[in-house]
């Protein structure tokens, strides 16, 4: 950036020139206000905003209230949707004595009439760096904005406030403005003016929630109250030049307010009371919450974008593309929010299926293989288009995660305090007269109970009784208040720093004091370790949709559901096609319209073969047998034998295939498809089938594969093809790596070498979970190794290297909470404190794959082996037949003797 930037601290003004082009808002506009300005900008100047907003964003989240949830970072749309739900549900409830309302304020024309005065003073009460302040201002400041109107536009406007629609750093300036109400009304119910709204007896107090221009405020009935709130609006839009739009506003009443204060409260706001629903951050929302209306507008949605789509102008393939990069996205948000009614998710799923198997404008359709089939995962034998139900409970669920690891959002909050406020969520009981929320965040419970589990770190975040951090974990019957309030850090002993196992047969049963000695949770009584939620079924411990929804299908299909291998070889092969990819599903499903299946399905159908009316046309007959593709084959530079295939597709393709290269495969897959389409081609127009032409058709979609000239060059810290001893001659160098199966047999390896010739090898193997912890765990032997090397040796410097980049990346900069393996947490932790502890210059380096094969190797031979070396000095190595042919036999030309 400092690059792009002139030394003056001034974007060039040939970079400000923008052009404003109107969008209408509705199909028919008819008035100024019903467009909405978007500036097209200048490349080099968009480039400048993106990267200040890239330097801004992480500093946003420390200074940014938790009542604005917009462009920040581990926030979210969806918790002021629910904050406002929680709280509209209370309002309808009888035994809810406050007077309350809810007001959603329109702000006017907010990007377009923010004050830069005000924006600056905001701006500097954040501690925003002055030089970015200097250049967003001196950039709106000198901005040239011309106006076009039918395609057309002349000279240029100099705006005096507002904000750019469109620029990269516009949605963070305007956060920064409305943390200043924020803050005023944080100030005011801070001093006592505005009492808010409390839900509960422990609840926090509510005045605002705001995303970007949509805000929410709320509090009490009472005169003075109000009177306040419209006195801070007022200031606020005097000072900001963000004015509430009256027109647009809504106002909501809790059950007990009667008319004259509802009119009272009105008067002063200017505002429409809802009478039913209102929508609401695009969700309609109300006091029972209707799920069957936001149902029927997502529906109505994707109806609208169907009908601009012809289905029968795309392939197979095409279609299943949109349906999975746009039809499948539309639900999110709503599935985010609440779990679709089942009625809701059968319409959605038969207007897929239509659009996939039929025609968009036609009612009628023929589903050759059904919906559940497409929907299963690609190794099951599917698709891969996810499962509605399933996908929607796994959005679902991350509101269930967020409830259970982020404890302090005003969302989780207003919940706890409602449904669950003096025990855990664990022990959270099933009451009447509860939001449908939460009837069905309690309804995924069990699931999450066995899935979810703390990481023990230190042990002072998570419950002793109350909350899952060991396998096998169940709800504990609680004791006095003193075992109600007993975190994991209580359990250990302060003075060993081991688990204290009196009080651990006192709280637990014998089986689940084994688990908690046994399982990966260990004492961590230094504090440099926090306790973590983590999802189990995933390595890194984190919980996403893509996570849940695996969870989810393997529960449902089994653990041990069989896989479909020759589909998914087929899927993963780049080589073929996607339109061939599905119609070779289609043939191994009996989904395509062959005589026999179709008298399957129409009794008055002729199951013979319309080319040589000889037999029935089953899949094999059709493709192969018949006298026509028996021609085709024979004349294939193939040269496949159709009497030796079996009668059986699944099994043929499988016998065909497991014998050709990638251009063999390519070839093969080609040539069925146009024995497909020309058999089509007969039996539909009555034409004569022409093997000649079929092979032409081959040959023109299928290319001999050769190797691309042009390679990437991965990027590396050392030169490939270079050994690490060839390169770092001086001081002690350490190589490692790690081998691993899917058996959790780990083989772990490190060669240490001095001044670039060898000088020991250590091998170790042991079961481990996952690759990352093999690797984790090489390094730490090796560490290990020299650490009691460096009590015998004057080594005053040592080089570590492995080819783990996520490995090296973690230890270099100490971040143990991005590790692609929760289980390795521990591990990765000691490791950083191995490499502070050593008293002398360490230090850990990526290395390229080949710059290690040779601890590749011994790791291999380690797992296989079960091998077990600890730091064997390279004069001892030569009894090892096995590892002197691995190592170089150059260094075991030391300049030393070697000891007798």
């Amino acid at each position: 950036m400092n690059e792009l930037i002139p030394e003056d601290g001034l974007i060039p003004e040939d970079w400000l020139r923008c052009r404003v082009t109107l969008i209408p808002k509705s199909a028919e506009p008819q008035t100024p206000a019903e467009f909405r300005p978007i500036s097209v900008g200048n490349v080099l100047y968009r480039l400048v905003m993106k990267m200040i907003a890239n330097r801004l964003k992480p500093y946003l989240r420390n200074v940014i209230s938790q009542e604005q949830n917009a462009f920040v970072k581990g926030r979210n749309i969806v918790e002021n949707i629910i904050l406002v739900k929680e709280t509209l549900h209370s309002f309808s409830k009888h035994d809810f004595k406050q007077k309350n309302f809810m007001l959603k304020a329109d702000v006017n024309k907010a990007f377009d009439k923010l004050d830069w005065a005000f924006l600056e003073r905001a701006m500097r009460y954040l501690n925003i760096p002055e030089k970015i302040i200097s250049l967003l201002l001196s950039s709106y400041k000198r901005a040239k904005v011309t106006i076009t109107i039918n395609g057309r536009g002349d000279g240029f406007i100099r705006p005096t406030q507002g904000l750019r629609q469109g620029c990269p750093m516009s949605p963070y300036v305007f956060i920064i403005a409305m943390e200043a109400l924020s803050r005023w009304l944080q100030e005011a119910t801070a001093q006592g003016v505005l009492k808010g709204v409390r839900v509960a007896h422990t609840s926090p107090i509510l005045t605002h929630a705001i995303y970007a221009d949509d805000l929410i405020l709320m509090g009490d009935t009472s005169t003075a109250e109000v009177d306040a709130f419209v006195n801070i609006m007022h200031k606020f839009g005097y000072v900001s030049g963000l004015h509430i739009n009256p027109s647009k506003s809504r106002l909501w009443f809790s059950k007990n307010c009667d008319d004259l204060t509802v009119n009272r409260v009105q008067e002063a706001w200017r505002a429409t009371r809802v009478q039913h629903d209102e929508k609401y951050l695009g969700i309609m929302i109300g006091p029972r919450g209707d799920s069957k209306k936001n149902g029927d507008l997502l529906l109505e949605k994707m109806k609208q974008k169907l009908a601009g789509w012809k289905s029968n102008m795309l392939s197979h393939a095409g279609r299943l593309i949109l349906i999975k990069s746009v039809l499948m996205t539309m639900p999110v948000y709503y599935m985010s929010i609440e779990l679709l009614p089942k009625r809701v998710i059968k319409e959605i799923n038969s207007l897929l299926a239509k659009f996939f198997w039929g025609k968009t404008d036609q009612n009628r359709y023929l589903a050759y293989i059904a919906w559940k089939k497409v929907c299963k995962p690609v190794d099951m034998g599917g698709l891969g288009v996810k499962d509605l139900q399933s996908f929607g409970e796994a959005l679902f669920l991350k509101l269930v995660w967020s409830l259970m690891a982020d404890e302090d959002k005003p969302w989780v909050k207003v919940c706890k305090a409602k449904y669950y406020p003096n025990v855990g969520y664990w022990r959270a009981r099933n009451v009447t007269n509860v939001s449908k929320m939460w009837k069905q965040i309690m309804g995924e419970r069990n699931f999450f109970e066995n899935n979810v589990m703390w990481h023990i770190g230190d042990g002072s975040k998570a419950h002793a009784l109350s909350q899952p951090w060991f396998q096998g974990w169940v709800v504990q019957e609680e004791g006095c208040r003193h075992d109600r309030l007993l975190r994991v850090k209580d359990l250990i002993d302060e003075v060993n720093g081991q688990w204290d196992m009196q009080k651990l047969n006192r709280l637990y049963q014998p089986h689940q004091v084994q688990q908690i000695i046994q399982g990966p949770n260990k004492p961590n009584m230094d504090g440099t370790l926090e306790d973590i939620l983590i999802w189990q079924p995933a390595k890194s411990g984190k919980y996403t949709a893509k996570e849940g929804y695996n969870a989810i299908v393997q529960m449902q299909e089994g653990i041990n559901a069989e896989q479909n291998l020759l589909w998914e070889g087929i899927w993963k092969n780049k080589i073929i096609l996607p339109r061939i990819k599905i119609f070779l599903w289609r043939l191994i499903n009996k989904g395509l319209p062959m005589a026999v299946h179709m008298h399957a399905r129409f009794p008055n159908f002729s199951p013979m073969c319309q080319r040589c009316y000889e037999e029935n046309e089953f899949d094999m007959h059709c493709l192969f047998f018949c006298e026509n593709s028996r021609q085709v084959w024979f004349a294939s530079p193939l040269g496949l034998r159709v009497n030796e295939l079996p009668l059986q597709i699944g099994e043929a393709l499988k016998q065909i295939m497991e014998g050709l290269d990638d251009y063999g495969i390519q070839l093969f897959t080609a040539t069925i498809w146009e024995v497909w389409k020309e058999r089509n081609k007969a039996v539909i127009e009555h034409t004569v089938f022409k093997p000649t032409e079929v092979l032409k058709r081959v040959q023109a979609i299928t290319t001999p594969i050769t190797m691309d000239p042009i390679q990437t060059l991965p990027v590396q810290h050392i030169d490939e093809g270079q050994e690490v001893h060839d390169i770092y001659e001086n001081g002690w160098q350490v190589v490692m790596d790690a081998s691993w199966d899917t058996n959790n047999r780990a083989g772990c390896a490190y060669i240490v070498y001095d001044g670039g010739l060898l000088h020991s090898v250590g091998m170790h193997s042991e079961l481990l979970n996952d690759p990352f912890m093999a690797e984790a765990k090489a390094l730490q032997e090796s560490i290990n190794y020299m650490v009691e090397k460096i009590g015998v040796s004057n080594i005053t410097r040592i080089q570590f290297f492995s080819d783990c980049n996520n490995l090296v990346q973690a230890v270099n900069n100490c971040d143990i909470e991005q590790l692609p393996s929760w289980r390795a947490r521990g591990l990765v932790n000691d490791i950083i404190k191995m490499m502070e502890d050593m008293q002398l210059t360490a230090t850990l380096h990526f290395a390229h794959r080949d710059a290690v094969q040779q601890a590749h190797v011994l790791a291999n031979l380690a797992r296989r082996k079960n091998m077990q070396l600890s730091g064997q000095l390279h004069w001892q190595l030569q009894q090892e037949e096995e590892i002197r042919d691995v190592i170089d036999a150059r260094f075991f030309q030391r300049v030393q003797q070697a000891p007798p």
